[in-house]
């Protein structure tokens, strides 16, 4: 089976049966036996038709969508037809169909006069013509197409081909001797007077016609590198690309190189090819200096159409130029050249990524380690515009030109092959330099996206290693509404995009075309790369700055002092050490950015924060087992140990030395709450008891004295404040205090809390106790009453102990919390 995809030979032939031509079978087998090794070498297909009719011309050519690369046609012809089975062909409908074969290199002509023809294959853009001015004889063209395609298959170009064809068949035939045949290819009906060119001799009938500005490319090119010249192997600023396994990726893009003329403004510098040859004015800049001048040209894949009509645009342009009516404004239609890429791309990265090491206040360091990572990119129908300005024509700063434009890609459909009477700008901008473009944006998304990917501090010895995959490249002419107003002396130009009706105006002048930013394909494809890779990078930023921040600032707080200077002495500390942690974190970096500017913000706020909450951990120890948690764990242990044992257990105590005695006392501090089991997950429960716990209680001022009474937890529930309130008078005040917190918790000299009886409490509730019921009450009572005589001297005991007993009547429950 033949591969339709491959560079194509088309030969075709046709016989009339009341003219028959007989050496026309000979001539497709000569050529097809001389082709034959190239096609099974898989180098070209041959396709052969005998006996061709118009319809089939037609859907062959149409099928072969711009493959072939050589048409043959051998039969009666003359300057403006060619015959076909069953009739005849006009010259100018073929010439437009095979000028749609982009990739066409050559048409060989093989029939009488066909001269007439050239000038028309060559405005179709058809660099070289093999034709007759006069009659040719039937076997001597066999015998030339033989030896030229011989020639061709020997690695031969076609010039080279054409001379040892022409030298061939010279030798062959004796010029002296070789009288015009009887048998010719002239058709019965001649319909164009053969002319004789004036280069030529009528020695020699055939005669290879070529435009000026292909020829270098047809010296250049071989039938038998014809494939070869279709694989484009590309190459961005690091050398040849390659796929994933390390393979060069060849692009299959067929040189579509055709050479037109077109009409070159000498205002602006910009070629377009209009649809009428007589038009005089720049479609780009409304100049009038236009010049003919031949281009080689790309011939794009894909046209698109017009969904903008010529009134909606007019509606669009008066808004956009602010004009009263649209009268005054120039609008013309102009289709734009633009390649379209889509790519996979994957990048390798290596470098060394900075990580923070030993987080303690005095000991901080940024060590460095190797990491390696895969960047995923996925790019879908990136525009890259075909045009730029010439160097050779320097733009007036007045007259805008088409360089000074960015473009969107809009929403391609209704797409079909561009023809010759399409007015555009003809692409001067090749598949590689294109390629260079987006390259280089390729390289910029890879390098915002690095930092993202390795995370941490900072990044250095940032290698880069790209492989593509999927890779295409296409080119689409876009449809544009050029728009200004004709009465401005110096027109603002706007282009309306005939798709999507966006309205572009020009930019400062030496910026690229190509739009990294706006481009909304581009946007809504980044979106799975380059969006999510931002989000991405800034979530990584608040994470990694957060996380630090809490480690650090948790372990300040946990480390910080205790007492009276504590609160200078941790501002201190917080202050240097963010200080010196935000310096690494490169608060004092040049290249700021807003990942760094997150990680640095959620570090410090989660310093500050968990540095508090570390200081209230130390202090407070939320998370201890309560006192009587651990008072029932160790009676449990050991049963036999009284109250007063455990108290002295659990008891932090000082030493208090009096200054005018000298005399050294050791006072409870507090009760130990087990700082160092802060991390158990028993709850805490603090009594009143606790809270009335200080010390140098014999020294402290008495209206410290009363505070601390009236704000302890339950004071007014349990009577601590109305006992404060009753006493804050006597000037015995501190004495009763006293007695009263050890007697109802059982500290000094009670093992225990004192407990009155019921009854006792019932009529101190009543108010109708007595001093002597207090004293037959109970032996703590009694206890109660000595100590009060002998530490109350300038009140009377039985008005302090009716203070103090509603405080005892409620200690049960002030024990109980």
């Amino acid at each position: 089976m033949k591969q339709s995809w491959l560079p194509t030979v088309f030969i075709a032939f046709a016989n009339d049966l009341d003219d028959h031509l007989a050496a026309l079978k000979q001539e497709s087998r000569n050529i097809y036996d001389v082709l034959s090794p190239l096609e099974e070498q898989g180098a070209i297909s041959i396709h052969r038709e005998e006996s061709i009719e118009v319809d089939e011309l037609y859907h062959d050519l149409l099928s072969f969508n711009d493959r072939v690369v050589i048409f043959h046609y051998a039969g009666h012809a003359d300057g403006t037809m060619l015959q076909f089975e069953q009739g005849v062909g006009g010259a100018d409908g073929i010439v437009g169909l095979l000028g749609q074969q982009t990739s066409l290199k050559l048409v060989f002509l093989n029939g009488c006069a066909t001269k007439n023809q050239v000038n028309a294959l060559h405005q179709a853009g058809i660099p070289a013509v093999i034709a007759t001015a006069v009659k040719i004889n039937d076997s001597k063209a066999t015998l030339l197409s033989h030896a030229f395609y011989q020639a061709l298959a020997d690695g031969q170009s076609i010039f080279e081909a054409f001379d040892s064809a022409k030298h061939y068949l010279e030798t062959k035939f004796d010029s002296a001797n070789g009288a015009m045949p009887s048998i010719s290819r002239q058709p019965n009906s001649f319909f164009g007077a053969p002319q004789q060119d004036a280069n030529q001799s009528l020695e020699f009938e055939w005669g290879l016609y070529t435009r000026a500005d292909a020829e270098d490319d047809l010296k250049q090119w071989r039938l038998t590198a014809a494939q070869q010249n279709w694989q484009v192997q590309l190459e961005n600023s690091k050398g040849k690309i390659k796929d994933r396994d390390g393979n060069p990726i060849l692009v299959d893009y067929r040189q579509r190189l055709r050479n037109i003329d077109v009409k070159r403004c000498l205002q602006c510098g910009t070629s377009h090819y209009p649809v009428n040859s007589q038009v005089s004015i720049c479609p780009a800049c409304g100049a009038n200096q236009l010049v003919d001048k031949p281009v080689q040209t790309i011939i794009a894949d894909k046209q698109s159409t017009f969904s903008i009509e010529q009134e909606a645009a007019l509606e669009l342009a008066k808004t956009a130029l602010a004009c009263d009516t649209q009268e005054q404004i120039e609008l013309q239609p102009i289709f734009l050249p633009f390649w379209v890429f889509n790519v996979d791309v994957y990048v390798t990265v290596t470098a060394q990524k900075g990580v923070l090491k030993d987080p303690h206040a005095n000991n901080l360091a940024l060590e460095w380690q190797a990491v390696s990572t895969t960047i995923e990119q996925h790019y879908v129908d990136v525009l890259v515009p075909g045009f730029s300005q010439s160097s050779a024509h320097k733009p007036i700063s007045s007259i805008p030109n088409l360089r000074n434009w960015q473009f969107d890609l809009a929403s391609v459909h209704g797409l079909n092959q561009l023809d010759s009477s399409t007015s555009f700008v003809p692409f001067d901008t090749y598949l590689e330099p294109a390629f260079g473009f987006f390259s280089g944006y390729l390289d910029e998304q890879t390098s915002a996206q690095v930092p993202a990917e390795i995370g941490c501090i900072q990044q250095r010895n940032i290698k880069t290693q790209t492989a593509y995959e999927h890779f295409s490249a296409k080119s689409v002419m876009l449809p544009h509404w050029y728009a200004y107003i004709k009465t401005d002396t110096t027109p603002e130009p706007i282009l309306i995009n005939a798709h999507n009706g966006e309205i572009k105006h020009p930019i400062e002048a030496g910026q690229s075309v190509f739009s990294y930013q706006s481009n909304v394909i581009m946007n809504k494809q980044n979106n799975l790369d380059s969006s999510s890779s931002s989000q991405t990078s800034h979530l990584i930023s608040i994470f990694s700055g957060a996380g630090i921040g809490v480690m650090v600032g948790l372990l300040m707080g946990l480390a910080a002092p205790q007492g009276d200077d504590a609160k200078s002495i941790v501002a201190i500390f917080i202050g240097a050490v963010g200080v010196g942690l935000a310096a690494l974190l490169g608060l004092n970096d040049r290249h700021f950015s807003a990942a760094k500017g997150l990680r640095i913000g959620s570090f410090g706020i989660a310093v500050a924060a968990f540095a508090l909450i570390g200081i209230y951990v130390r202090t407070n120890a939320p998370l201890s087992p309560s006192l009587l948690d651990r008072a029932t764990e160790l009676k449990t242990i050991f049963p036999n140990m009284t109250d007063s044992q455990l108290v002295e257990l659990l008891s932090v105590k000082k030493q208090i030395k009096d200054k005018k005695t000298g005399e050294v006392t050791q006072t409870i501090v507090s009760l130990d709450k087990a700082t160092d089991a802060m991390f158990a997950s028993d709850a805490v429960k603090k009594s009143a008891c606790s809270d009335l716990e200080g010390s140098n209680d014999a020294n402290i001022e008495i209206k410290f004295l009363l505070r601390r009474f009236r704000r302890v937890d339950g004071a007014q529930e349990l009577g601590w404040k109305s006992l404060a309130d009753d006493v804050e008078d006597m000037k015995d005040a501190r004495a009763i205090l006293l007695i009263a917190r050890d007697a109802a918790c059982g500290l000094a000299t009670w093992e225990k809390p004192v407990k009155p009886s019921k009854n006792l409490c019932l009529k101190v509730k009543q108010s109708a106790v007595d001093y002597a019921q207090i004293k037959a009450d109970s032996k703590n009572l009694n206890e109660l009453t000595k100590i009060v005589e002998s530490r109350v001297t300038q009140t009377q005991p039985e008005m302090a102990l009716q203070q103090i007993l509603p405080v005892l009547c409620s200690a049960t429950v002030s024990n109980s919390e």
